[in-house]
């Protein structure tokens, strides 16, 4: 699966802004969510079915920086992530969840 890495800590720059998604692909929370990302030019934090999401050619020319969390992304069996997807344990997710720097959530 080739450039998957495994990020132990997550940058979080003051500049920093983040979408997290949590719907899968084909909901509402999941289309808006990412073109929202797109739009903001955020970095994007994929949850619970949204790492779906992660899969190549899934996030329709999303650019910016995308995380998943691994143990969601193994929990669902998901492979062929898109290149670069940075894989991200739960406490990466909450010190993103806690850093006052995330700009939208889409369920």
């Amino acid at each position: 699966a080739g450039e998957i890495t495994v990020s132990e800590t997550v940058e979080i720059r003051p500049e920093s802004v983040f979408v997290v998604i949590y719907g899968g692909p084909g909901t509402s929370g999941a289309r808006e969510g990412l073109e929202f990302a797109k739009d903001a030019m955020a970095d994007l934090v994929l949850v619970a079915d949204a790492v779906l999401l992660g899969r190549r050619g899934r996030l329709g020319g999303y650019c910016g920086t995308a995380y998943a969390v691994i143990a969601d992304v193994e929990a669902r069996g998901v492979t062929g992530l898109e290149k670069g997807m940075k894989l991200i344990q739960y406490d990466e997710l909450q010190k993103i969840l806690q850093s006052g720097n995330v700009i939208g959530t889409f369920n």
